[in-house]
């Protein structure tokens, strides 16, 4: 007996190393966990927070200050009420390094419920259209739907992000990738990266 706790115990000494090392988080664990923290603070409306998780750079393009003033504005507008889902992340992209920065591409989905204010004298159907059709030009059709008595827009959103680990930040950070932020995506992620992420 004493001869098999020993060997038991010895077995355990190698394999249990074995397992610390299996349980360390790989990227796309990390990159899933960071974007739920990014996402937690997005729905929160905690914009100081939410532009922590933006990657650095974008900012000496953009001042910090202005989005998080735009992000404060928007926030502030009572004609708009605004709630989000869950993001459930439908891909992440095997990371490419290039020189000591690592990318990786970011597919998530959520949905939004928008609710518009509106003047008693208007025509609630013919808005309703107007942004409805405005909505799917921005996600797509059928992923708005009009629903209850208060016209609420129900968005099946869909984005896609540009993981980015900087080793000088040593956590992973976010772009979005979409059109319109194409030219800015060009100046902070190497072409080469840009078009092996797709």
């Amino acid at each position: 007996m004493k001869h098999l706790t020993i060997f038991l115990w010895s077995c355990w000494c190698f394999v249990a190393p074995a397992t610390v090392v299996a349980q360390e988080p790989s990227s796309s664990d990390a990159i899933r966990s960071a974007l739920q923290q990014y996402w937690s603070a997005v729905q929160r409306k905690d914009h100081v927070s939410t532009l922590d998780f933006i990657d650095p750079r974008l900012f000496a393009l953009v001042p910090k200050e202005r989005m998080l003033e735009a992000l404060e504005r928007a926030s502030a507008d009572t004609t708009v009420c605004v709630t989000l889902g869950d993001a459930r992340v439908d891909r992440i992209s095997k990371p490419i390094t290039e020189g000591t920065v690592q990318y990786a591409s970011v597919d998530y989905n959520y949905a939004m419920r928008m609710v518009l204010s509106s003047e008693p004298d208007t025509d609630e159907a013919r808005k309703t259209e107007f942004l409805k059709g405005m909505l799917e030009e921005q996600y797509g059709k059928g992923h708005v739907q009009v629903e209850g008595p208060d016209n609420a827009f129900r968005i099946e959103a869909e984005r896609h992000l540009i993981a980015v680990l900087d080793p000088t930040i040593g956590q992973w950070r976010f772009l979005e990738r979409k059109k319109g932020m194409e030219p800015l995506l060009q100046q902070l992620v190497p072409a080469k990266v840009l078009k092996r992420l797709g």
